[in-house]
C-alpha cells in the first residue's frame, strides 16, 4: 500500500505569502512525518499542472503583450495584480493552443527563471522538500482513458452530444454536478488534471491525502467520493488562509507586499540561522496557529516563536528540520515532551480525519 500526498499546487504568478508558505510547510511536514513513520509515501507533484493553468498562461501572455520587463519576483507579482485590475483575458483557442504546446514540449515560461529560482532558494533555506519545480512530467492518460475510468465508476455524465461537456455526477449522493472538461480535449479544469494524475498512479487500497484551501472543499469532496469508489482510503485536509493587515483576500488583489517569504527571510537572516528561522516559522504558522485557523499575520507575534526555536537549538544543537522530524518520530526518541507535543499538534488533524473516516 502506498500513501499519496496530493496538495493543491501554488500557481507561480506571484511571490509566496504566509498563506502559501503555511500550505507548503504543512505538506512538507506531512511528507516527512509519513516517511519517518515508515510509510511508502509519494509526494504527487507535477509542474505541468500549473504550466497549463489558466492564470499562469494568462500572465505569460500578459507579460508578452505588454513587453513587460520583470527582474524580480515582486515585479512579477505586481504585473499579476495589474493584469487582474485590467481584467485581461485570452480567448479559448489561445488557451488550448498553449496547453497543447506545454503538454508536448514541457518548456514552461521565461519568467520562471526568476520566480521558481526564488522558490527553490527559499525551500533550501527553510529545509523544505523540493517536489520538482524544474521537473515537469508528461501526462500519459488520454481524455478518453480518464473518461472510461470515471464511466466504469458510475460518476460521469457525458453531455458532449447535448452541450459539449463532461461532468462529474454524484447527484445521487446529494452533491451537485461539476463540469470537468468540454468538447475540446484541452478545455479541462483543474479537477480533470488531478484525476488524470491520480489514475496514472493510485491503486485499490492506497491512501490519498488531499491538502487544499477550504474554499475548494466542495470540489475536493467530489474527488474524495470518486477515489473512494476507486477503492482508495481518502482524507481531506485543509490549510486556511492568513489575513494580512486585517484582510483575507486573493493574492491577485495585492496586500502581500512586505509579507512574502523573501521579505521574511531578508528580515531575519542577519539575526538568526536558517534552521532557527525555519523552525520558528513552522511553529508560528502550524503549531501556535493550527493549520485550520484563520489569523492575522503579525511580525511581533511571529518573533515570539524564535524563543521556541532557540530553546530547541540550545538543547539539541543546530539540527535541520528533517533531522528533527526523524528524531521526534524515532522509536527511541529522547526528546522532551514540549517539543514532541509541538510536532504532534501539527499531525492531530490527520488522526482526527482517520478516526472520522473509520467511523463512516
Amino acid at each position: 500500500m502506498k500513501t499519496y500526498l496530493v496538495p493543491v499546487h501554488v500557481d507561480p504568478v506571484k511571490p509566496m505569502n504566509p498563506s502559501h508558505l503555511r500550505h507548503i510547510l504543512y505538506v512538507d511536514f506531512l511528507y516527512r512525518q509519513f516517511k519517518a513513520l515508515g510509510h511508502d509515501v509519494v509526494y504527487l507533484y507535477n509542474r505541468l499542472c500549473f504550466d497549463v493553468s489558466n492564470q499562469v498562461i494568462k500572465l505569460a501572455k500578459f507579460l508578452e503583450s505588454r513587453k513587460s520587463k520583470v527582474e524580480t519576483s515582486l515585479d512579477i507579482g505586481l504585473q499579476y495584480i495589474q493584469m487582474t485590475s485590467e481584467r485581461f483575458e485570452i480567448d479559448a483557442d489561445t488557451l488550448y493552443e498553449e496547453r497543447a504546446q506545454q503538454q508536448t514540449h514541457l518548456h514552461g515560461y521565461p519568467y520562471y527563471s526568476i520566480l521558481l529560482e526564488d522558490w527553490k532558494r527559499e525551500h533550501e533555506l527553510l529545509d523544505v522538500f523540493d517536489p520538482g519545480f524544474r521537473s515537469p512530467r508528461r501526462i500519459r492518460l488520454t481524455v478518453q482513458e480518464v473518461s472510461t475510468v470515471l464511466n466504469d465508476l458510475g460518476v460521469i455524465f457525458d453531455a458532449r452530444r447535448i452541450d459539449g461537456n463532461i461532468y462529474l455526477d454524484l447527484t445521487p449522493e446529494g452533491l451537485p454536478m461539476r463540469k470537468i472538461i468540454g468538447v475540446n480535449e484541452y478545455s479541462y479544469n483543474y479537477l480533470f488534471i488531478v484525476l488524470r494524475e491520480l489514475f496514472e498512479y493510485v491503486k485499490k487500497g492506497d491512501e490519498v491525502y488531499f491538502v487544499f484551501d477550504p474554499d475548494l472543499s466542495l470540489d475536493y469532496e467530489l474527488l474524495k467520493r470518486v477515489l473512494k469508489k476507486y477503492g482508495c482510503h481518502v482524507f481531506n485536509l485543509t490549510t486556511s488562509r492568513i489575513s494580512l493587515g486585517g484582510k483575507i483576500q486573493s493574492a491577485r488583489k495585492g496586500g502581500w507586499q512586505g509579507y512574502t517569504t523573501k521579505d521574511i527571510l531578508h528580515r531575519y537572516t542577519p539575526r538568526f540561522s536558517s534552521n532557527s528561522i525555519g523552525l520558528a516559522i513552522r511553529h508560528y504558522l502550524l503549531a501556535k496557529n493550527a493549520v485550520h485557523k484563520q489569523f492575522d499575520f503579525s511580525y511581533d507575534e511571529f518573533e515570539k516563536s524564535f524563543e521556541f526555536a532557540q530553546a530547541v537549538e540550545k538543547k539539541y544543537g543546530s539540527l535541520s528540520f528533517s533531522e528533527l522530524i526523524e528524531k521526534v518520530y524515532s522509536p527511541n526518541s529522547d526528546y522532551s515532551p514540549p517539543l514532541t507535543r509541538s510536532f504532534n499538534i501539527w499531525s492531530t488533524k490527520i488522526e482526527k480525519n482517520k478516526s472520522n473516516e473509520t467511523k463512516r
